[in-house]
């Protein structure tokens, strides 16, 4: 891989501003104050989903099995990722995103699955160089919109 498991774990959440222009904020500047007051019917995702539709190659560490889609949205957090086939909800994987000839590399767990639709991944640990490139993507796109 080239880096250490555990090294760097999305150290950043990206918060959506008034003016629409998107801002990195370390988690640790995250209040009590800014966390759902009902966690059960309020959405768990803590960082600003966009819109990006980058190739996953997904490997399962403990099976070796393989499967690969489509992202639909993208956060410094995770993914959900459009697949025929998925893995288990739990199962951790070894991910690699590419788009327009960029690749991000990361290790995950899946947190959720529709069958026959897709699974959202929860980013574990992000390559240190791989971490511009998916920050980069995600300003980008958040300036655009």
């Amino acid at each position: 891989m080239g880096w250490e498991a555990g090294a760097w774990a999305h150290g950043y959440s990206v918060e959506s501003l008034p003016s629409s222009r998107c801002e990195v904020i370390p988690p640790w500047n995250l209040t009590a104050a800014s966390a759902p007051k009902n966690p059960v019917l309020r959405d768990r995702r803590y960082s600003i989903r966009i819109t990006l539709a980058a190739d996953e190659e997904m490997l399962e560490l403990q099976s070796g099995n393989r499967t690969s889609g489509v992202t639909s949205d993208l956060s410094l957090a995770g993914c959900f990722v459009r697949a025929r086939r998925t893995m288990e909800v739990g199962a951790r994987v070894h991910g690699t995103l590419t788009h327009e000839d960029q690749q991000v590399m990361m290790f995950a767990v899946v947190r959720v699955v529709n069958p026959q639709v897709g699974m959202g991944l929860e980013f574990l640990d992000i390559d240190p160089g791989s971490n511009a490139t998916l920050l980069a993507w995600i300003e980008y796109l958040c300036k655009a919109r």
